[in-house]
């Protein structure tokens, strides 16, 4: 192996030790913001959306609008703004993919090869 990926390792170990006790200390004292959660939920949207094969975009959106949904507090104005952004997203997302489902069902059917009998209908 070369040095390199001695190097690299050696440095990923320690970021993991670093990275891994500051990120208990920040949950522990309660510093974890309202973005913070919302950017690792969409994580989940991004692993979601590559199981179901609708891809990153979709289930990115999706999950992280319905987490802004869930866990703003309507009762101020950031508030309420994160719930207006976040049902817009949502509904967007929606549009967005049933109007592919649509599209696609419509390009089937026309790209549908037709029986001979029509052909020879067609042709004479």
């Amino acid at each position: 192996m070369d040095d390199f990926i001695y190097r690299a390792l050696i440095a990923a170990i320690g970021v993991s030790i670093i990275a891994g006790s500051l990120g208990c200390f920040v949950i522990w004292k309660r510093l974890s913001y309202f973005s913070d959660s919302i950017s690792h939920s969409a994580l989940l949207g991004v692993a979601l959306g590559l199981a179901t094969g609708l891809g990153i975009n979709f289930g990115l959106v999706i999950v992280g609008g319905l987490f802004a949904l869930v866990a703003s507090d309507a009762s101020t104005t950031l508030g309420l703004v994160s719930k207006i952004f976040g049902f817009v997203s949502v509904t967007l997302a929606a549009v967005n993919i049933f109007g592919g489902f649509l599209v696609t069902q419509r390009m089937l059917v026309m790209y549908k090869k037709k029986p001979k009998a029509q052909k020879e209908k067609k042709d004479a």
